[in-house]
């Protein structure tokens, strides 16, 4: 490797050939099959912009993030990501710009071409699957927690609490408040995308391949407002 970087004009030749035959092979026509879903999530997003405040959007867009107080950003950048989805991914690109990538991959997608098991169904039937996140689900579909009180009703170790958590939030089942710096998350049920779940689970018996999306109300309140 040190070697190649001390002829740095071939190798950066050879580096650049190799990034174009990706693009041409792999990337180029991957981007045509996204494109059409980031298009409709940035238009949707923009919709809500102009309906709802700046934590609610943030909270929609997450799938279940809420930034309660102490975010503050001059300026705030949105971009659909597609294959982050369920994730977002945040940093500042300068002192006061924040940029944001929210989910954009729609519930009846595969991340995988040619995949006919939406990811996202896959993901919250493999979390349902657990007696243990279940009765996670059970305890905050009553009322809010912190992992910490989780772990005292369970009588289980925190970190392996925060690890059914994970998979509870990557299958989109649950939401989490940060009320600010230094202060534990509190977990909720999202019984919207509960219900959501099952009817993508008939929609995807029902037709086989061709499975239909099914929206989720932009209107839908988590159970901690």
């Amino acid at each position: 490797m040190l070697e190649w970087w001390s002829r740095r004009g071939e190798f950066g030749e050879r580096l650049l050939s190799a990034l174009r035959a990706y693009h041409e092979v792999f990337f180029a026509e991957e981007e045509n099959r996204i494109r059409p879903a980031l298009q409709l999530a940035l238009e949707q997003a923009q919709q809500r912009a102009s309906q709802v405040s700046v934590l609610d959007l943030l909270e929609e867009l997450s799938q279940g993030v809420r930034l309660e107080e102490g975010f503050e950003t001059p300026e705030l950048v949105l971009a659909p990501s597609y294959w982050g989805t369920p994730l977002i991914i945040y940093g500042r690109a300068t002192k006061d710009r924040t940029i944001i990538l929210f989910g954009a991959r729609p519930r009846e997608a595969s991340l995988v071409p040619g995949e006919v098991v939406p990811d996202a169904l896959l993901r919250s039937l493999k979390a349902l699957s657990d007696p243990t996140r279940l009765r996670i689900l059970r305890y905050i579909s009553a009322e809010p927690l912190t992992p910490s009180q989780l772990s005292n009703r369970l009588r289980l170790r925190s970190s392996t609490v925060v690890h059914h958590l994970d998979l509870l939030r990557l299958a989109t089942l649950v939401q989490f408040s940060i009320a600010g710096h230094g202060v534990e998350r509190r977990y909720s049920a999202r019984p919207e995308m509960i219900a959501a779940i099952f009817a993508t689970f008939e929609a995807f018996l029902g037709q086989g391949e061709a499975i239909e999306a099914q929206p989720i109300p932009a209107e839908a309140k988590s159970s901690t407002e």
